[in-house]
């Protein structure tokens, strides 16, 4: 059975950082309309927002490995394949960000929680780059929306890697499309919030509920447990 999507891409690093960008750009307008709907002073809030994604990006490269890459790591080996950067981290590393730049610059407005809908947002968009650039996927299936990606991609040298392919083969194995899974998750997680959020009071628990929810996501075993009804299925 021929894979859903074939992908094959020429500079994944393009594809990645152009969504990544749009990702940023579409947060800050979000959170300046929100902003401004609640009379936020504008320079102040402009330095809360871009001190949120210092620390998110500092968060995505430091907690970046995962338990099987560390194990390189420590053995002084080299990598053969990467999963790319840690969202979950970046998003933890974040909230510190915000609460401090909410005390150096003495803000007394309540805005954690104007936070909590731009996160699934950006990340939807995001998940769309790490699709096309071939970042991070999923394991290999033969669902019908699986999604087979070329011999120049991170897939192709874990699965080359691990004995799965021949050095020599035109593709890898068709695998999970774990990004859509992830936006469907993060579509889920909008509706959700949306329908939570009037039950929520307390200043700074729904920013934490949305944070929870995709953390549930992240730390399941894969994004495949989202589709798992779908992935029974799977012989």
């Amino acid at each position: 059975m021929k894979p859903f999507m074939l992908i094959t891409p020429e500079h994944p690093g393009t594809y990645y950082a152009l969504f990544y960008l749009l990702a940023f750009v579409t947060c800050f307008v979000l959170l300046m309309l929100e902003g401004r709907r609640r009379n936020f002073p504008v320079i102040p809030w402009m330095l809360v927002i871009a001190t949120a994604f210092l620390f998110f990006m500092l968060g995505c490269r430091l907690i970046a490995f995962s338990s099987n890459e560390w194990s390189y790591v420590i053995r002084f080996q080299h990598i053969p394949y990467s999963t790319g950067l840690s969202v979950l981290g970046g998003i933890l590393l974040s909230i510190p960000g915000i609460l401090l730049a909410k005390k150096c610059l003495r803000f007394q407005f309540a805005m954690v929680d104007v936070f909590a809908f731009v996160v699934p947002v950006g990340l939807m968009i995001q998940r769309f780059g790490c699709l096309l650039a071939g970042c991070c996927y999923g394991t290999p299936t033969v669902l019908p929306w699986a999604v087979q990606y070329g011999s120049n991609s991170l897939a192709f040298a874990q699965h080359v890697h691990d004995g799965f392919l021949a050095a020599d083969s035109a593709f890898a194995l068709p695998v999970h499309p774990v990004q859509l899974y992830e936006v469907l998750c993060c579509l889920v997680i909008l509706l959700s919030l949306g329908k939570i959020r009037d039950l929520i009071k307390v200043p700074g628990n729904f920013f934490l509920t949305s944070i929870a929810l995709y953390g549930i996501v992240k730390n399941s075993k894969s994004e495949e447990d989202c589709i798992l009804v779908l992935s029974r299925t799977e012989p």
